[in-house]
């Protein structure tokens, strides 16, 4: 029995990976982020954690732990749980799984265009992802900067000027600029203006999102 408990244990570690993986993505809600809001959610389509756990077979791994008990004397018995549920990671994949969720759902809602693996798409997009998925007091402000980056990239994907900036970005001018910060960004003219991030700065953006959750900077 304490083998299979340990078995059940290694296996609950899997919620982590889908906690992590919303992290961001929560972060990008929270801080009404909206290009890296459909950046995150494309990226949770490219990772297998989602798959590796879903709500019926943690729901069966749950009761198989809670019936593990160990019971003791004649008279008098006592019970002993050999595992139990870590309840706070459990609760934790189900608040991030339905994050993971909305944010797909909202990537099949818009036009994107994914060109190795980086979402790209249009402001105008960019403002209705804005008002209808992001509400938060941060709203405003975002709107504001989707206004203010198609000015300053219009000209500058016309000209086909690259974006030759470091991805070093202070965290609270990331936040300020709901993730829209000019160095993160490129841009190129189709019909109209399509933007996503540099896929060299992808990363330092997720881990500023991560960080701005976990510190609560603004």
């Amino acid at each position: 029995m304490e083998e299979r408990a340990g078995e059940l244990r290694r296996w609950t570690s899997r919620l982590k990976r889908v906690h992590s993986m919303a992290r961001p993505l929560v972060s990008s809600v929270h801080y009404c982020l909206p290009l890296a809001f459909l950046q995150f959610s494309h990226d949770s389509l490219r990772s297998d954690a989602m798959d590796e756990v879903d709500p019926i077979s943690l729901q069966e791994v749950l009761e198989e732990i809670l019936l593990m008990v160990d019971i003791k004397g004649r008279d008098e018995k006592t019970v002993r749980h050999v595992a139990a549920p870590n309840y706070t990671a459990v609760k934790g994949y189900y608040a991030a799984r339905s994050m993971i969720m909305f944010g797909r759902r909202a990537l099949y809602g818009v036009y994107v265009e994914i060109r190795d693996d980086t979402v790209f798409h249009d402001l105008k997009t960019l403002g209705r992802v804005v008002q209808e998925y992001l509400e938060s007091p941060l709203q405003m402000v975002a709107e504001q900067e989707v206004s203010r980056v198609l000015k300053v990239l219009s000209e500058e994907c016309s000209s086909e000027k690259s974006n030759e900036l470091d991805c070093e970005e202070h965290l609270r001018n990331f936040i300020a600029h709901s993730g829209l910060s000019k160095k993160l960004l490129e841009c190129t003219l189709r019909e109209e203006v399509l933007l996503g991030y540099r896929e060299d700065c992808i990363e330092r953006v997720r881990r500023l999102a991560s960080r701005a959750l976990r510190r609560g900077d603004t």
